[in-house]
């Protein structure tokens, strides 16, 4: 009784706990290739982020720009264009 209850034991955790080498081979690669994509990302945001600050900085100074020249009053701007 205890050789039947440890033989149905024991291939019930092994059939539960194994994989073929296929099977776990095409998931290794899978894992692999999402790591290489969220590495890809990464970078790819990091580049953005810079480029989005960048780009910001030019905002910020085209409104400062834009400020100043409308502080100038509208006859001194005909007296330099004369």
């Amino acid at each position: 009784m205890l050789r039947r209850f440890t033989l149905i034991t024991m291939s019930t955790l092994l059939g539960a706990g194994c994989v073929s080498d296929q099977t776990y081979n095409a998931e290794v690669a899978t894992a692999t290739q999402y790591q290489a994509q969220a590495m890809d990302y990464q970078a790819l945001n990091q580049k953005l982020t810079s480029e989005l600050g960048a780009a910001n900085a030019q905002i910020e100074t085209l409104q400062d720009q834009l400020k100043s020249r409308s502080r100038i009053p509208c006859c001194s701007r005909k007296a330099a264009g004369s």
